[in-house]
């Protein structure tokens, strides 16, 4: 799964998402919806080992995240996305700044014509077609719903299986934030 600088492998186990919901469920007011609401957001995501850094990155968790686009989050959405909302978080500044560079045509997705142009685009990390081609066609497996373009989540789990081609040579590498010593804060 996702490479956080470390060997461990990352990923919420069916037992451990229904722990998850249950801990979020019993840390917010009692309500009788699993929506959270805009105000408890940012502390439902840091009560589950999410550190959102700033009001750009949880804008794009608000929206970008919100799989039933309904305009809100529930709990399963945060909890089935865990995943992803760590590398989000992680990493938002550089996620959020390339995929807006990738995204040529502003229309919130990273479509395959746009890619191949950017793989395919003179310099020094110019791909042949045939590259970009193969490449292109090993990535398709991000695309969840076979539509020829990829959403933000699709591109952020890109990035955190380490399949990401336009990802820089150095980048710095985050260790996951330990939750068990949140709790015990």
């Amino acid at each position: 799964m996702a490479d956080y600088g470390t060997d461990d492998e990352i990923k919420l186990q069916e037992e451990s998402k229904e722990i998850m919901k249950s801990m979020i469920k019993s840390y917010r007011a009692p309500n009788d919806d699993d929506i959270i609401q805009k105000e408890e957001l940012w502390d439902c995501l840091d009560f589950i080992g999410i550190n959102v850094k700033d009001e750009n990155a949880m804008r794009a968790i608000r929206t970008q995240f919100d799989t039933d686009k309904d305009g809100q989050l529930s709990i399963d959405e945060i909890v089935n996305q865990w995943e992803l909302l760590q590398t989000h978080s992680l990493h938002s500044d550089y996620l959020l700044k390339c995929f807006k560079k990738l995204d040529k045509n502003k229309d919130g997705f990273l479509r395959l014509p746009e890619l191949r142009t950017i793989l395919t685009a003179k310099g020094k990390n110019q791909f042949s077609g045939t590259e970009a081609a193969v490449l292109l066609e090993d990535l398709m497996k991000y695309d969840k719903d076979n539509n020829g373009k990829f959403t933000y989540t699709e591109f952020v789990e890109m990035y955190a299986e380490n399949e990401f081609p336009f990802k820089p040579k150095g980048l710095p590498t985050k260790k996951l934030p330990d939750a068990k010593q949140k709790m015990d804060d």
